[in-house]
C-alpha cells in the first residue's frame, strides 16, 4: 500500500512525468506504476465526481499519447486490490461501489452518480435488445455478401453478447466460422471468448475469425500460432443513438447536460449507421485481403495446435470463470503452445508487465 506523505508524493508524480517524456509507460517500475496510476485516478474521479469502471479503463488504456496509455490488465489487477480500495478510502475520500468510484459526500456526487448509471444501464441494454441484434446481422450479412461470402448459418448469444455465422467463401474451399461479439468487455489471450471460438471451430472443421471491439495486442501474435483469424472492431453498437439516450435520462431528470459531466467510454455508434462503411472497415478487409491470402496456412496452424489447446483446462471456455490469476493463465498457454519468447513477443511482455503487479497487490 501507497505510504507516501502529500510532499513526497507530488515530488515523485513530477519525476514521472518527466520521465514519461522520454520513455513509455511500461517501462515504469512497479512503484511508479502504482504512483501514477492512483495519481490519475484520484484526480479524474475528483473532477468528474463519480467515474465508472469502463470509463476509466478508457481513459487509461484507449487515449492520450500512446505512451501514456496503461496496459488495462495491469490496471485491472490494480484496482481489484483491496489495498487500493483502503488507500482511496483513507487517503483520496473516494470510495467503490460495485463499478463505480465516488468522491465521498462531494456536493453533486450522487446526482451525478444517478444521471450517469443511468446513461450506462441504457447503452448496454441496447447493446443486446433483439432490435439490435436483427441490425447487427442484417449489416454483417450485408457486408458478407459483399465481399463473396454465403451465409450457410447463423445463430445468436444475446446473454454471451454475440452473433455466429458459418461462411462459404467464393474463392476458396475452407469454410469459416466467424464470430462478432457487442461488448465492451476487453479480450485478452486467456478469455473464454478465444477459446470456446477454438473448440467450436476445430469441431465443425472451420477456420475462427473472431471480431471484437476490444482486443489486447498480446492475443494478436497468439492468434497467429493457433490459427485464429481476428480484428479489433473499436465500435460498440446499440439500438439507438448515445444522443437519444442522454436526452430521455435527462429529460426524466429534468437537468441539462452539464449535469453528466464529461461522458466517454468507449466508442458507440448505433444501428443502422451513417457511417457503415467506415464502421465495418476492418471486417471487409479481413474478408477480403487478408483471409484468402492467409488461409491454407492458418488451417495448418490450426490443426497443428489442437492437440495443445484441447489440453488446457476446461475453465478457459467458462465465460462466469473471468481471469483470476492473469499471470499463471497466460503463462499457461505460451507454455503448453511452446512458443518461445521471442516468438510471442508481446505475451511475453504482458506477463512481465503484470508479475510485479500481481505479486505485489497480492502481498500487500
Amino acid at each position: 500500500m501507497l505510504k507516501l506523505s502529500v510532499r513526497t508524493t507530488q515530488k515523485k508524480i513530477k519525476e514521472i512525468v518527466k520521465k514519461l517524456e522520454r520513455l513509455s509507460v511500461h517501462r515504469l517500475t512497479f512503484d511508479e506504476f502504482r504512483i501514477y496510476a492512483l495519481y490519475r485516478l484520484i484526480e479524474l474521479v475528483h473532477k468528474e465526481s463519480a467515474v465508472h469502471y469502463d470509463e476509466l479503463l478508457y481513459r487509461f488504456c484507449e487515449v492520450g499519447p500512446g505512451n501514456r496509455r496503461f496496459d488495462p490488465l495491469a490496471v485491472e489487477i490494480l484496482l481489484s486490490s483491496p489495498s487500493v480500495r483502503e488507500y482511496l478510502n483513507k487517503n483520496a475520500e473516494i470510495e467503490r461501489k460495485d463499478k463505480w468510484f465516488m468522491v465521498k459526500e462531494a456536493k453533486g456526487n450522487i446526482l451525478t452518480f444517478r444521471i450517469k448509471e443511468k446513461v450506462l444501464a441504457n447503452i448496454f441494454e441496447g447493446a443486446k435488445t433483439d432490435k439490435l441484434f436483427k441490425l447487427l446481422k442484417d449489416e454483417l450479412i450485408a457486408v458478407f455478401q459483399e465481399c463473396e461470402y454465403e451465409v450457410i448459418s447463423c445463430l445468436e448469444d444475446k446473454d454471451k453478447t454475440y452473433v455466429e455465422f458459418k461462411l462459404k467463401p467464393k474463392k476458396f474451399i475452407d469454410g469459416l466460422l466467424l464470430r462478432f461479439y457487442n461488448t465492451n468487455a476487453w479480450v485478452y489471450p486467456d478469455s473464454w471468448q478465444i477459446w470456446d471460438l477454438f473448440y467450436k471451430a476445430n469441431l465443425d472443421k472451420s477456420i475462427p475469425v473472431l471480431i471484437a471491439p476490444k482486443i489486447h495486442g498480446a492475443c494478436f501474435p497468439l492468434f497467429k500460432a493457433i490459427g485464429m483469424f481476428a480484428r479489433a472492431g473499436y465500435y460498440l453498437f446499440i439500438d439507438k443513438s448515445l444522443e437519444e439516450i442522454k436526452d430521455e435520462v435527462l429529460d426524466q431528470t429534468e437537468k441539462d447536460y452539464s449535469q453528466l459531466g464529461k461522458f466517454s467510454f468507449g466508442k458507440i455508434d448505433s444501428l443502422p449507421s451513417k457511417h457503415r462503411d467506415e464502421r465495418f472497415a476492418s471486417v471487409k478487409h479481413l474478408l477480403i485481403e487478408i483471409i484468402p491470402n492467409y488461409c491454407d496456412s492458418f488451417m495448418i496452424k490450426r490443426n497443428r495446435a489442437v492437440g495443445k489447446v484441447n489440453r488446457l483446462p476446461e475453465d478457459f471456455k467458462d465465460s462466469s470463470n473471468f481471469v483470476i490469476e492473469p499471470k499463471e493463465r497466460i503463462q499457461k498457454i505460451k507454455e503448453l503452445l511452446g512458443l518461445k519468447l521471442g516468438h510471442l513477443k508481446s505475451v511475453g511482455d504482458m506477463i512481465k508487465r503484470n508479475e510485479l503487479i500481481f505479486l505485489n497487490i497480492t502481498k500487500s
